[in-house]
């Protein structure tokens, strides 16, 4: 059985701020489950394409939610759809399924975006906020190739911050990933403006030289090339004459090593 009624309201066109989410609370005897949520680029009866996160300009993209329940009790479904065209994030619409019963087909829903941006759909059952879909992206472009601030002075054992920064064409998000050289990485971290550096910290536990690799991606998960920089550990200035004495008089110039991190 398809929706019984959806009403779509362009907010984002009327109103120029974030609406609040409001959360309510489900009964026990009412409690509903999300099982699927996805963007995906077609739709036909309770089939649908993969998971796409990419989408041109006004093509039409689709928001499927697959529900189960406890119950066989009506409920009132929402799609809240997020939308950021590099002015925040605001909400941009909302569909509305009204007496929904979990054996009743996926809710979906459709929108298209006349510019470019990023967003993800909110789904709430009954006022209550049960997840997202993938952050999906219009006209998107990725991340550009990242940097980072040198720290020569890289010594064993010690903490060295890094700053690394990085410009999304579009002017959203993004969030770094770094291989530090030595068999260990990061996670993704958390999003943050690309205009703004990102600091951290890593500890080299042996003398050598490391390779640092670091990208980035969007929230709609589209990754930056990677850049590299060569870390060495202790730090050795790049001078012939004094690099040889350092080599060829292990235990000569006590405070040159000290100084060097040696």
């Amino acid at each position: 059985m398809k929706v019984s009624l959806c009403a779509v309201f362009i907010l984002a066109i009327l109103f120029g701020s974030v609406v609040p989410i409001v959360h309510g609370q489900l009964n026990e005897k009412r409690d509903v489950h999300l099982v699927t949520s996805i963007t995906t680029d077609w739709y036909e009866g309770q089939k649908w394409g993969k998971g796409i996160r990419e989408f041109a300009i006004n093509q039409a993209i689709y928001a499927i939610q697959e529900l189960s329940a406890d119950n066989n009790d009506n409920h009132t479904v929402e799609q809240r759809w997020w939308w950021d065209n590099g002015t925040g994030l605001k909400l941009y619409s909302e569909c509305y399924f009204f007496n929904w019963r979990p054996y009743w087909d996926p809710i979906e829903s459709e929108l298209s975006f006349p510019e470019k941006g990023q967003g993800r759909i909110e789904i709430l059952v009954d006022n209550v906020s049960l997840g997202y879909t993938n952050w999906f992206a219009v006209n998107n472009t990725k991340p550009e190739k990242p940097n980072i601030e040198r720290n020569f002075k890289t010594k064993v054992n010690i903490s060295q911050t890094f700053n690394f920064t990085d410009i999304d064409p579009d002017g959203f998000n993004v969030s770094f990933f770094i291989d530090w050289g030595d068999n260990t990485t990061t996670n993704w971290t958390d999003f943050t403006p690309s205009s703004l550096s990102m600091q951290l910290s890593h500890t080299w536990t042996k003398k050598g030289e490391y390779i640092i690799l670091f990208k980035t991606r969007d929230r709609a998960l589209n990754e930056s090339e990677c850049s590299a920089t060569i870390v060495k550990t202790p730090y050795i200035p790049e001078h012939p004459i004094l690099n040889w004495l350092l080599k060829h008089f292990p235990h000569a110039f006590p405070l040159l090593r000290q100084l060097y991190g040696e």
